[in-house]
């Protein structure tokens, strides 16, 4: 039996707004792509005059799972293991 193997790549990836915070220091959006089961949060600072946002920075995780990625080819490299070790484990079981 041939098993065909997992290849997620950041670009096929398609982010849905989930919703939106805004705090008087910062300004928090939620994403998900319940395809992959992937959620992206992206945390915007506000600079000192409350009206611009500054720099922001954005938090990949896989839903389910503690683990908090800051690169979205790593948060791909742990799916694909992940999701091709189960696929070998269930294979091999067969």
């Amino acid at each position: 039996m041939e098993t065909k193997i997992n290849k997620l790549c950041p670009e096929d990836i398609e982010w849905k707004f989930i919703s939106s915070l805004a705090f008087t220091d910062c300004h928090h959006a939620r994403y998900t792509s319940k395809e992959f089961g992937l959620e992206m949060e992206v945390i915007t600072k506000k600079l000192s005059d409350n009206f611009s946002f500054g720099s922001s920075k954005t938090y990949y995780f896989i839903t389910g799972q503690k683990k908090e990625y800051t690169d979205i080819q790593i948060l791909c490299d742990d799916w694909n293991e992940n999701k091709n070790t189960l696929k070998w484990k269930i294979n091999t079981r067969n």
